[in-house]
């Protein structure tokens, strides 16, 4: 498979998707002053399910999976089978963020919480 440098090149117009939303929770996180670092074209990172790490106050990097698909109602999805994002053993971020760039919202969770 060729390896674009975007979602959108990987996926389509669902993948387009997914960029704007790891670009809005990029900007919400430093507008509040947060060191952002974004692996939008990290292939590698992108594989393991880390679109965005933030550094912390005590200084660790949290990985975060960020999620296009927070509805108007703050519903979501969460994809449980074990090629899914939550079980997969090849994920590996610490954190999954789903957001709604219309209604300027997010929702998120630590990984290991929600894998009980």
């Amino acid at each position: 498979m060729t390896w674009f440098k975007n979602a959108a090149g990987r996926h389509g117009q669902k993948g387009a998707k997914g960029d704007a939303g790891e670009l809005f929770f990029v900007e919400a996180y430093r507008s509040k002053g947060w060191a952002v670092i974004h692996h939008g074209e990290d292939r590698t990172k992108q594989l393991a399910g880390i679109d965005v790490e933030i550094l912390r106050a005590d200084g660790v990097l949290d990985g975060i999976d960020v999620k296009s698909n927070l509805k108007a109602d703050n519903s979501f999805a969460v994809e449980i089978n074990d090629k899914g994002w939550l079980f997969n053993p090849r994920k590996k971020s610490s954190v999954i963020c789903h957001v709604n760039i219309d209604t300027q919202m997010l929702a998120r969770y630590r990984r290991n919480a929600m894998q009980i």
